[in-house]
């Protein structure tokens, strides 16, 4: 059932059970009549807890496929990441190799300038 579906059949329900449960204690009610209410209030009680029930089973559901799903790009990812990590670890090495690099060239003109 589609959640829209689940919705509106909810709201029905417990229109329904409010509607059933405002002639409970209705006194013009012979017993007979006050016993079907008294079932019927309780059949739409139960239908409203199984409807509400299957729609937090329905979103549990939807969540253990979502976080599935993330899984399976969280995995992807994490590699990437570790690839970009040996990436940086590169280009730090470079730009510590031309720092140095610099850093030989001024003193070797601080020398040659003496």
């Amino acid at each position: 059932m589609a959640n829209t579906e689940r919705r509106k059949t909810l709201e029905l329900v417990r229109r329904a059970r409010k509607a059933v449960g405002a002639r409970r204690n209705d006194k013009t009610l012979n017993p007979s009549e006050t016993d079907a209410v008294e079932q019927l209030y309780f059949i739409l009680d139960e239908l409203e807890e199984d409807l509400i029930f299957a729609a937090i089973e329905y979103k549990v559901n939807e969540l253990s496929t979502a976080c599935e799903q993330l899984k399976t790009v969280t995995g992807p990812l994490q590699d990437k990441v570790k690839g970009l990590k040996n990436l940086s670890k590169q280009i730090d090495q470079v730009a510590q190799a031309v720092a140095l690099l610099v850093e030989i060239s001024i003193k070797g003109a601080q020398l040659l300038a003496l």
